[in-house]
């Protein structure tokens, strides 16, 4: 992405849903079509309690205990494939443990965070850490923001399942869990994710 060039607006892991040509809106995604069935029923509100966390290499365990002071969920913008070192992983786990839910997203723009492939990640897996796949971090900061106003406050780990469950439950082509590249064009997407994965 380039900041002064017309391809900054391009979709990111997602193709375009449609098209304007001659003043004519034409909806081409499959998944985008079948939404007219039905009356519009808005739910609306988000928690402001969900703050987005920028990983790098001086962030230590003790800034963690500044934020769950006044945060109900942590987004964190890990590297590559959701990563961040591992000295940290024990006081991740420790504020999951509390209830309070962290969603590992990348600072990469194009795929999908995957905590199955390093060990890092599989022990981020188990600590409970959240894997956002293909959501951008701004992106899973709202979606956690919305998730947390229609839940209210988590308490048990009975509540971090809904949370999580929620969270990864696709609404409207905000996540995907697979993507492929397309050496000649870029990432191109696959397959739409159209449910959940947990």
């Amino acid at each position: 992405m380039h900041t002064s060039a017309r391809f900054a607006f391009a979709s990111i892991n997602q193709r375009p849903i449609g098209k304007v040509v001659n003043d004519k809106v034409s909806i081409t995604s499959p998944s985008q079509k079948n939404h007219d069935d039905g009356e519009l029923r808005v739910i609306g509100g988000f928690d402001p309690c969900v703050f987005l966390l920028k990983y790098h290499p001086q962030l230590n365990a003790s800034m963690f205990d500044l934020l769950i002071e006044n945060y109900k969920c942590i987004v964190l913008e890990g590297t590559g494939l959701g990563h961040v070192r591992s000295d940290l992983i024990p006081k991740l786990s420790q504020i999951v443990e509390g209830c309070i839910p962290i969603i590992m997203t990348s600072s990469c723009l194009n795929g999908i965070v995957n905590l199955n492939v390093y060990s890092t990640g599989r022990k981020l897996l188990e600590s409970g850490i959240i894997p956002a796949y293909d959501m951008h971090p701004e992106t899973a900061m709202i979606k956690a923001m919305y998730v947390m106003h229609q839940l209210g406050n988590i308490r048990t780990k009975d509540d971090m399942m809904v949370f999580r469950k929620e969270f990864l439950t696709n609404i409207a082509g905000e996540i995907s869990y697979r993507t492929e590249i397309d050496l000649n064009n870029g990432p191109e997407l696959s397959k739409y994710g159209t449910g959940e994965m947990i």
